[in-house]
């Protein structure tokens, strides 16, 4: 959980601050299935809340994996 530790917070400042209004979050956690409700608070508090830019990734370890053996290999993913 330190991700989500890090990441709230510094949501949460940008948010206030009105740096990121417009932007489109992907939070890139696992698992996702939490880190992307606790930003869809921190979002609706400050009510900019837009659920067509808020979304999660976790198959960046999926490819990192992949990537990694295919290295290990000699091969490419």
């Amino acid at each position: 959980m330190p991700f989500i530790l890090i990441a709230i917070p510094i949501l949460k400042v940008n948010v206030e601050n009105g740096l990121i209004v417009q932007a489109m979050i992907n939070m890139i956690s696992n698992p996702v299935n939490s880190t992307v409700p606790i930003a869809a608070e921190v979002l609706k508090a400050a009510g900019v809340y837009d659920k067509r830019k808020l979304f999660g990734v976790t198959t960046l370890d999926v490819v990192s994996n992949q990537a990694e053996s295919a290295g290990l290999r000699h091969t490419t993913c």
